[in-house]
């Protein structure tokens, strides 16, 4: 659940519809706000990949989902009010991703990966290119982070970001 700058809420979740006559159930992303139905999305697809549902992020209009494929870690996004399909962004040739979480109405993105690295990203709606994610910084550990909590010490301030491992906070 995410609130927004107004005082509305969005709610967004990956849900499995089963379809009648149809043998296997159809995946969907799906958004409310206030109860008011905002969209309907399909899940990134493909063959070659996999996404995690619990890695689902919404803000500001954009999906954020973690998924790997062969040529490693990736963040699929998607803007949602268009209907715009997923763009994979790489991250690693190695590694997966074990936690991930986007500010709220700000464009930071912190993401683990397996390999201990926790790396903050910034992001936009590409122009020439089709990456959304630029890395902004990074820390190395010798420890898998697991959870993340972003902390806004004044409206105006850039959020702070609080890192969760097995041993304690960062």
């Amino acid at each position: 659940v995410w609130q927004l700058a107004s005082s509305s809420r969005v709610v967004a979740a990956m849900v499995d519809v089963k379809v009648l006559e149809a043998s296997k159930a159809m995946r969907l992303v799906v958004a409310w706000e206030n109860g008011k139905l905002l969209y309907v999305l399909t899940p990134p697809s493909g063959g070659d990949f996999v996404y995690d549902v619990s890695t689902l992020q919404i803000t500001d209009d954009l999906c954020f989902v973690a998924g790997a494929s062969p040529k490693g870690a990736c963040i699929f996004v998607c803007k949602a009010s268009v209907r715009e399909s997923w763009s994979a962004n790489f991250l690693t040739d190695s590694g997966q991703v074990t936690a991930l979480s986007v500010a709220p109405h700000r464009p930071y993105m912190a993401v683990a990966l397996t390999d201990g690295s926790v790396t903050v990203w910034t992001f936009r709606t590409p122009t020439n290119s089709k990456r959304w994610l630029l890395p902004l910084s990074r820390l190395e550990s010798t420890e898998v982070a697991f959870d993340f909590a972003w902390l806004h010490p004044e409206p105006s301030s850039i959020p702070l970001l609080a890192v969760t491992f097995a041993d304690g906070l960062s």
